[in-house]
């Protein structure tokens, strides 16, 4: 998320980022339960008449990227991160000695 910065909604229309407000967010750390799919490489698709060299960055870039198809579960009570409470301890408080 960039503020500011241009994106497309789920409706295709486009947005711009909001301010990023720390306490509006937590980080879930999920343990999964059991998967009922299959993890796949999602692959970018090109018109027929676009160049090799663009090809090739697309493939490339497909293999970075995965999905997952399938109901995948997760054990409940998962922990719970205050992303405000870790940005404050990750906030540098060092001192240069001269």
């Amino acid at each position: 998320m960039q503020e500011g910065k241009l994106y497309y909604d789920a409706n295709g229309f486009p947005r711009q980022y909001p301010k990023f407000v720390p306490e509006d967010y937590v980080i879930l750390e999920l343990a999964p339960r059991y998967q009922n799919g299959e993890w796949v490489i999602w692959n970018q698709e090109f018109p027929e008449e676009a160049p090799e060299a663009l090809l090739k960055l697309g493939e490339e870039f497909s293999h970075l990227k995965v999905g997952y198809r399938g109901d995948l579960r997760f054990y409940e009570n998962p922990n719970v991160y205050e992303v405000a409470e870790l940005l404050q301890e990750q906030t540098p408080t060092t001192q240069m000695d001269m």
